[in-house]
Parts: structure tokens; sequence; C-alpha cells
């Protein structure tokens, strides 16, 4: 997995790390220790020191990966920090605002791209480009639009555009070379490495008092609305534990206090891994198993679904059994159809988790009146997440309540849900694309292609069922790489300028 000796002339990255500690986990003793309050404007200076921030290390660091590096490290470490520094003063509000301010991360990024000359990247893959703008405008007429509250509306809409900002915050970049995109893959591997070991200790040697008694649960579960368990002693969220049979077992959850957004993550490593599968070596080995077991161990059926299908993927196009890639995308669907639609004459409306999911996808359908087939009822007005974020709005699987697509379909109508699916058909081909035009020139640059496509393709078809595929950390990781990607690709001048 060592990347060094195709990595040499990328940024340190132990400038990194020094920096998003100095400049990030900085903030919040400041904040904690110095201000009793958190007005509006705080927040606001917030985002304006990140935009200086990472305006600087791309001016001045020549390190145009050190943005992205910064916005997974406070995905993935912000629950911990926002509990870590709490000395009394943060309240459940202070403490919702502290985390909507990394879903500014993604958009700071897009505009720092946009001012560094990133509109001269539209002329290539124009079809992706061309339906990516048509979905992002169709969201903000549908936000404009809809006659549901803001609380309702804001984060279904941040939902809805997730797809669009995180792959434009990876396609954006400017300055992207192979010595920075391996660079980029080395610092996940860091991250994956950051939380297998700490999903471990955490899961088997701290318990669940570690997280209400150290790192104050308990304001996470009050500023995300959460429910609690009455599984454990400990007042931690309900997703802790994952009930099986007639028994409930505690499911990992590592750095991201949280098992679902955690099996994403891990899902999307253990494809990465497979892309360094050619050297076989004994580490490699070790870390693979490892992620593999702590995905088990996140009890996650979206995780595990990811990556099967990833794994589905990855060994089809590498072993050339499949040569056209819309031959397998076809075989994909209509498997997943014929999957569905048995397991949800099979279930009906029984109280487990899957026809949950499966009522959430089919609810919207079997629903649908004429008038809102296109457009949908607006956002804000389904799905889980306006739901659990105290909305005025019912957590109803006719609403699409834990079905992406579900949701989608009912608050947006079968425009929204075209354009959403066109958006990811489309960036799975030029990845499939771009993987051909490397396979030649750089084998090892291919493989971590074919992951991304893999990873990509086991996103979409979780999408239709798990809202938590559209949501903005969960999916982070897939789309931003992606995004690089073809960034990557481009910048090689591995694709012809025309091409659509």
């Amino acid at each position: 997995m060592d990347l060094k000796s195709q990595s040499s002339s990328g940024p340190n990255l132990s400038v990194f790390w020094l920096l998003g500690v100095v400049a990030l986990v900085g903030i919040l003793p400041f904040y904690t220790l110095v201000i009793s309050d958190f007005p509006v404007i705080w927040f606001f200076c917030i985002a304006v020191d990140t935009a200086l921030l990472f305006f600087l290390a791309d001016a001045f660091l020549h390190s145009p990966i050190f943005s992205l590096q910064v916005c997974f490290f406070v995905f993935i470490f912000q629950n911990v920090l926002i509990g870590l520094f709490n000395p009394g003063y943060v309240n459940p509000e202070d403490a919702s605002l502290l985390l909507g301010y990394t879903a500014l991360l993604p958009f700071i990024i897009i505009g720092l791209g946009l001012m560094n000359g990133g509109l001269l990247k539209i002329r290539h893959f124009r079809s992706l480009h061309l339906v990516s703008i048509s979905y992002f405008l169709y969201m903000v007429l549908n936000f404009i639009v809809s006659p549901w509250s803001l609380t309702a509306r804001i984060p279904a809409f941040r939902n809805a555009v997730s797809l669009i900002v995180l792959l434009y915050a990876g396609y954006l970049r400017p300055h992207i070379n192979r010595a920075r995109f391996y660079s980029y893959i080395n610092s996940l591997f860091i991250l994956m490495l950051l939380v297998l070991v700490f999903g471990y200790i955490e899961r088997f040697l701290l318990g669940d008092d570690f997280w209400v008694e150290q790192l104050n649960i308990g304001l996470i579960i009050q500023a995300k609305h959460l429910q609690t368990t009455p599984r454990s002693p400990y007042p931690v969220p309900s997703d802790f534990y994952s009930p099986i049979g007639t028994k409930s077992y505690r499911r990992m959850s590592s750095l991201f206090a949280t098992p679902i957004t955690l099996a994403y993550f891990l899902s999307f490593s253990f494809l990465l891994l497979l892309s360094r599968a050619r050297r076989k070596r004994l580490l490699w080995l070790v870390i693979t198993g490892g992620n593999f077991v702590a995905l088990v161990l996140t009890f996650s059926k979206g995780g595990y679904l990811i990556a099967g299908i990833g794994f589905f993927v990855f060994t089809m196009v590498k072993s050339k059994r499949v040569t056209r890639f819309w031959t397998l995308l076809v075989i994909l669907c209509c498997a997943g159809v014929l999957a569905v639609q048995g397991g949800y004459w099979l279930l009906g409306d029984k109280g487990t988790t899957l026809s949950l999911h499966l009522r959430g996808l089919y609810g919207p359908i079997k629903s649908a009146r004429q008038e809102t087939l296109l457009v949908g009822h607006f956002l804000g007005s389904g799905g889980t997440i306006s739901a659990r974020l105290g909305a005025d709005v019912p957590l109803d699987a006719q609403r699409g309540a834990e079905s992406g697509i579900g949701s989608l379909f009912y608050q947006t109508g079968l425009v929204g849900v075209m354009l959403y699916l066109s958006v990811m058909t489309l960036v799975l081909r030029d990845l499939f694309f771009a993987y051909h035009r490397w396979q030649q020139e750089s084998p090892d640059l291919a493989d971590i292609f074919l992951s991304l496509l893999a990873a990509n393709a086991g996103l979409l078809v979780n999408v239709f069922f798990q809202e938590n595929a559209t949501a903005l950390i969960p999916a982070s990781f897939f789309l931003i790489s992606a995004g690089i990607g073809l960034n990557l690709t481009v910048s090689a001048n591995r694709f012809d300028v025309n091409r659509t």
C-alpha cells in the first residue's frame, strides 16, 4: 500500500496533519474556553477562516488536495471533537451549528475551485456537466417553490444536492497530477488505519460508559434529535445496538460515533484496498482482513450491500468476463429489481428493518398521484432526515422514509429521480472509460479507478434502500474520490477534449 515512490513530489502529509489539527481542532477549544455564546456571526467567521486556510494552502503550499484531506478529517472526527472539547458551555443548538458547519466545507472547496480556473474543465465530460447542472438547478427551483418550512427544506436540499457538491468538490480542484492523486489516496489509507484502530479499541475495550462520560455523546444525541437505546444501561444512540433474533449486539462505531456512517467508510476503504491486491503483501492481507471484520461488526446491511456489489463489479471487470460496461449495468439493474420485488412480496408490512427500507422505496411509488408524479410534493415533504431534525414532517414509509430513491421520488418526483440516476450513471461510465485509458500506461493507477468504479456502483444500488446513501458524510468518500479521479484524467490529457 505504500505509494511513496510514486508520490515523492506530492505534498508532505505531515503538513496536512499539522495544519489540520492546529486550524480545525484549535477552533473548538478556543470557543469552548473563551466564548459562552455561539452567535451566527461566529459561525460565519469560522467559515471565512476555513476558506482563507484552504486558499493559502492552494496558493502557497501548492497543495490542492489539502482542503479535501481536512474535509475528510472533519467529517470523521466531528462528533468526537464536539464532545471532547466541551467543558459545559456548548448547548445542543450550538452543537447543531457546529455540525452544520461541516456541510459548508464542500461548498467552500467548490468556490475556490471555480475561482482557480475550474470552469475550464467543463469542456470535458460535457454530458455529465450538462445533466449535473440541470439536476442542481432543478433542486434549487424545487427548494424555492416548496411550501414546507425551512427546517424541513434545508436538510432535504442538502441531501439532494450532496451528489453534485461532493462530486465537483473533487473535480474542480486545480493542478491535480499523478503524484498528488497518490498522496490523496495515501491520506485515505492513513485515515482508514486510524478509524480501524480506534474502532476495535472502543468496541472491545472502552464500552458505552466511555461515550457518555468521556465524550458526552448526549450532546450529539440532542443536536441530531436521535433516540437512545433501552439495550444499554447508558444513554447511547439507538443505532449502537442491532437486534438479531432474541439478542442484541453492540455495533462498532469508531470515530464516527455512528455505525451506519462507519459502514459506508469501511465498505469504500475495503473496495479501495482491492486496488492494492496485486502486491500480495502480508501487511495488505492483515489490513484488508481487519477492515472486513470491522465492516461485519457494524451490522450494517447497507455497508454489506455496497461491499458486495462493489466486489462483484471489481472482479467481473478485472477478469474481463464482462467486456462492456452497459451489459454489466443492465444485469445489475435486472437482478436488483427482481430481488427488491421478491423481498417486498415476502416481507410486506412486517416490522423488520429490511421491510421498512423496502416500504420506503415502494410506498411513494404506490401512492403517487398524477399531479405529483413528475415534480413530487417538493423538498421538505418527506424522507427521514427532515422528520428526524424536528421538522413538521411525519416519519412515514409512504413519504419515502429510509429509502434514498423513495424519498427523492416523493419530494422531487420522477424528474428528480431520473436526473439523479442519470448523473450517477454518467459518473460510472466516465470512471469506466478512465479505467481503460489508464490500463496501458499505469496498471496500478487503473486498479484504483476500478475500485472507485466498483465503490460508486455499490453506492448507486444502495441508494434505492437507504436514505443515508444520499447524505453528505456517508457519500463523501465515494463521490469526492470519483471527482478527483476524473479530474486527474482530464489534467493528464487522457481524454479527448470533445468527449461527451
